[in-house]
Parts: structure tokens; C-alpha cells; sequence
């Protein structure tokens, strides 16, 4: 559900409270609110750490490549070919592994804890 879905539906649970409810419903519908703050503040707080690490990888003076990829293994040399082997494969990180990696290059070199 986007944030502004969540805030149409806190409002609108928000008017239906305020209009007067059987007292059966009354603690269903501050379950339902609160439930519904809760999600929009994690919704919120998650688009912001998004925008941070955006923000950082967007960074020119920051070298992000070994944060977006990683070494996955050394390619020993050919003895049989010249320039062949002698280096490292890597392969791009993605989804909750990138962020990670984001998360704890910020750290590192801001010293900041998302």
C-alpha cells in the first residue's frame, strides 16, 4: 500500500471515529488506526533510507563499485595463455544484500547507523 493510500485510510478511519461508534466498535477501530501509523511511519522511515542510500551512491567523491559488486572468485593465471587469469570475478549485488552493503559503507565512512 503506497503512503498516500495509508494516509487517505488513517483519515478516513480518523472520521469515522470522531462521528461516534457503538462501543463494540470503538476499540476495533483504534486497533485498526494504530495499525495503520504504525505501517505509514515504517513505510515513511523505509522511503527515507532509500533516499539516503540514493543520495550516497549518487555521491561523486564516494568509489561505490565494490558495493555494488563483490568478489565472488580469483581466476588463477593460464600458464598456457598469456593474459589470461590473474584477476577476480565479480558479480552485482541486488534488493536487500545491496542495501545491506550501502547501509554498512555509510557507516563506515560517516560513522552513521541507519
Amino acid at each position: 500500500m503506497s503512503i498516500e493510500a495509508m494516509k487517505l485510510a488513517l483519515e478516513a478511519c480518523k472520521g469515522v471515529w470522531n462521528g461516534g461508534l457503538p462501543f463494540h466498535h470503538v476499540e476495533r477501530m483504534g486497533k485498526a488506526i494504530k495499525a495503520l501509523e504504525e505501517a505509514l511511519a515504517k513505510q515513511e522511515q523505509g522511503e527515507q533510507k532509500d533516499a539516503a542510500r540514493y543520495q550516497w551512491l549518487r555521491n561523486p567523491t564516494i568509489d561505490v563499485s565494490l558495493v555494488l559488486d563483490k568478489r565472488t572468485e580469483w581466476v588463477e593465471p593460464d600458464e598456457n595463455v598469456a593474459g589470461v587469469g590473474g584477476y577476480w570475478m565479480y558479480e552485482y549485488r541486488a534488493g536487500e544484500e545491496l542495501d545491506a552493503a550501502i547501509d554498512a559503507a555509510i557507516e563506515a565512512t560517516h560513522g552513521i547507523k541507519e
